[in-house]
């Protein structure tokens, strides 16, 4: 389900409630729709670039492709570490942290893709003519290089919780107690993308309203694709603030002695998880049902 499962795992449960129950199970549900939806959007994606004339062979599309490859793989690698009560074998203590540091590069790399994707946008309106120069070729696979690279710096400080696992601590407190503390910079560095990203989409709005560049039917076209990324990017900046309000919630909740205050605590933190996750659903598959809806193929 969401990010931050691994990282409070270790809490104990608080008092469910049934419409909480009802919540849970339906968004476990939807995960498994979600999945399906986005490797079905990934074929198809495969199916029109390989294809001599497709409608969607433009950098902004493999963009979107990229993040719902990412996303479609993430059910899989998810799923272990979120029912390790009901798996058959048992998970290794470093597994959670395998998760969350996974999760965190997936998110930072959909972080870097919505400021690619609003960089996309402000180039295609500030300067229509070079537009389609800049974003082929070789300078757009120094992006996608870039893209892969990025999120490993802001990790790599935390790189070392492998080896806390796998010799130093046998149930994973210590070195789970060491992770949170530090891997929740990572989702405060992940919040300054979205934040260029929508200084980037305001000049485009701008130059929206004064550009006569191009054809009637291609402006509209990248009109439409503005409105996709500005959507793209106040989705994900929801969810990455719920994601940190998760991790914030973690050391408050281990530091109250008061049981009743406790599970007050804990019921937030979980509906908190819970509209973080239909956040994550609005970014995702809205996105990319939005983007369609928009585009129609041009």
């Amino acid at each position: 389900m969401s990010n931050t499962t691994a990282a409070v795992n270790s809490l104990p449960q608080f008092s469910s409630t049934l419409p909480y129950e009802i919540v849970k199970h339906i968004l476990e549900t939807l995960w498994i729709l979600t999945t399906i939806f986005n490797i079905s959007f990934a074929i198809m994606f495969i199916y029109f670039f390989c294809k001599p004339q497709n409608p969607i062979r433009s950098p902004y599309f493999f963009l979107i492709f990229e993040t719902t490859v990412i996303r479609a793989i993430s059910c899989p690698i998810r799923y272990p570490n979120n029912h390790q009560s009901t798996m058959p074998f048992k998970m290794p203590n470093w597994y959670p942290t395998l998760h969350e540091m996974y999760m965190g590069l997936t998110m930072q790399i959909h972080g870097i893709i919505i400021l690619a994707l609003a960089l996309n946008r402000l180039t295609a309106f500030m300067i229509p003519l070079k537009h389609q120069k800049l974003w082929c070729g070789r300078n757009f696979t120094f992006l996608l290089i870039f893209i892969l690279l990025y999120p490993l710096l802001p990790n790599l400080p935390i790189a070392h919780l492998f080896y806390c696992y796998w010799k130093l601590d046998s149930d994973g407190g210590y070195c789970r107690a060491n992770f949170i503390g530090t891997h929740k910079y990572v989702y405060l560095g992940n919040l300054i993308t979205p934040l260029i990203a929508f200084i980037m989409n305001a000049i485009a709005v701008k130059y929206r309203f004064s550009t006569t560049h191009g054809s009637i039917l291609n402006h509209k076209a990248e009109i439409k694709l503005l409105y996709q990324s500005i959507f793209s990017t106040v989705t994900f900046t929801i969810w990455t603030l719920l994601n940190l309000a998760s991790y914030e919630l973690t050391p408050i909740i281990r530091n109250t002695p008061e049981p009743d205050e406790k599970d007050f605590l804990m019921q937030i933190r979980s509906w908190t998880s819970r509209i973080m996750d239909l956040s994550g659903i609005l970014y995702f598959e809205g996105g990319l049902i939005l983007l369609f809806k928009f585009s129609c193929f041009y």
